[in-house]
């Protein structure tokens, strides 16, 4: 699950800056305007379009997904997982206090 979470949030801005480049828009990454890289066509950039829409709309999903199945370890099988990764937070948490 994580794997293809972490692969859709890289490969989705990907199909992304495609769908501009495509359409002949300039990006702007941080005040840089970002080089074109293909040649502006209509039909790949409706193409494009609806590859990220549906990468967008699975990434969205499986985020559902995830966290459900978080909340169901921890409500139905009544395991520790969801309450050990809230004390890493609050580890961390209070280690950075500390240090301030």
């Amino acid at each position: 699950m994580h794997w293809l979470l972490y692969t859709l949030l890289l490969v989705s801005p990907i199909f992304g800056i495609l769908y501009f480049q495509y359409g002949g828009k300039e990006i702007h990454f941080f005040g840089l305007v970002w080089p074109q890289l293909v040649t502006p066509n209509p039909e790949m950039k409706k193409t494009v379009e609806g590859i990220h829409k549906f990468l967008g709309n699975s990434l969205y999903f499986l985020i559902a997904i995830h966290a459900l199945a978080g909340l169901w370890q921890h409500y139905v099988l009544k395991d520790d997982t969801l309450r050990r990764m809230l004390n890493k937070v609050n580890a961390q948490t209070e280690a950075g206090a500390k240090i301030k």
